[in-house]
């Protein structure tokens, strides 16, 4: 059975996850597009990818810490903590799938089953499903104010440093960047989905939420005081299962871990 977690986010800072639109030294909010009270309308937003990606990166480096685990291999840092990356094989290999490996990191690395990735010439899915978040607002009918009123611009600064590139007497070029934002207390809906998952899962998952609890940034510039965030969803699962799946199977993972960077 699926299990959905619905909640709410509230930015406790600026926040900004820059889309494609540009104007020179402008950046501006992802956008996208909703029919809502009869009119169609353009609603910025961060996207779940974002949200998504910073779980992935604060799991997998929480686990490898947990087993003492130091990587070797750039390709399995791609496999846990950006998706990884499909690789060519042998002609007599190309349609071959190991169905050994796969059983294994099914059984073994929980977060790897939660975010999915490549490895070699096969494809895993992942069981989180990471809505976008959206903000509550007067065109979606869910809020008393517009979008807009939630807008607001924010600059910063770039020093050119490269010495080499000036004359000896030439100062510092300094360039200005402007970026849209959202302010402090905008409040987003948002919703995260797990598919058929196991106790062991389900446990990772709420783990993952307390590692987002202690670390609770989103977007860009985290660095520079921005994408500060608070949450709230009911009856969030806890870790325990999953530390103590991850404290007594640890001989075992590490070998999976090792047995990946062989093959990928």
């Amino acid at each position: 059975m699926n299990k959905r977690y619905k909640g709410y986010i509230t930015a406790e800072t600026m926040l900004h996850h820059g889309g494609n639109i540009k104007t020179g030294s402008q950046s501006m909010l992802r956008r996208i597009k909703f029919y809502a009270n009869g009119k169609f309308v353009e609603i910025p937003y961060i996207s779940g990818n974002a949200m998504r990606g910073r779980l992935r990166r604060l799991g997998m480096f929480d686990l490898l810490q947990r087993l003492n685990y130091t990587i070797e291999n750039l390709r399995l840092h791609h496999v846990l903590f950006s998706g990884g990356t499909l690789t060519t094989v042998s002609t007599k290999d190309s349609g071959t799938i190991d169905f050994d490996l796969r059983r294994k990191v099914q059984e073994y690395l929980p977060m790897i089953s939660l975010f999915g990735t490549a490895m070699g010439n096969q494809i895993m899915a992942g069981q989180l499903v990471v809505g976008n978040m959206i903000p509550v607002c007067k065109e979606l009918g869910t809020g008393q104010y517009s979008v807009n009123e939630f807008l607001d611009w924010t600059y910063q600064t770039r020093k050119d440093d490269l010495h080499l590139e000036r004359e000896e007497d030439e100062q510092a070029q300094q360039m200005l960047y402007e970026f849209e934002v959202f302010v402090p207390g905008t409040i987003f809906e948002h919703s995260f989905t797990l598919l058929q998952p196991n106790k062991v899962i389900l446990s990772a998952f709420g783990h993952l939420m307390s590692l987002l609890e202690n670390s609770p940034f989103v977007g860009a510039m985290a660095a520079v005081g921005m994408g500060r965030i608070k949450f709230d969803y009911p009856e969030l699962p806890n870790s325990d299962i999953y530390l103590e799946f991850i404290e007594q199977k640890k001989a075992e993972i590490t070998e999976v871990l090792k047995e990946i960077e062989k093959k990928v």
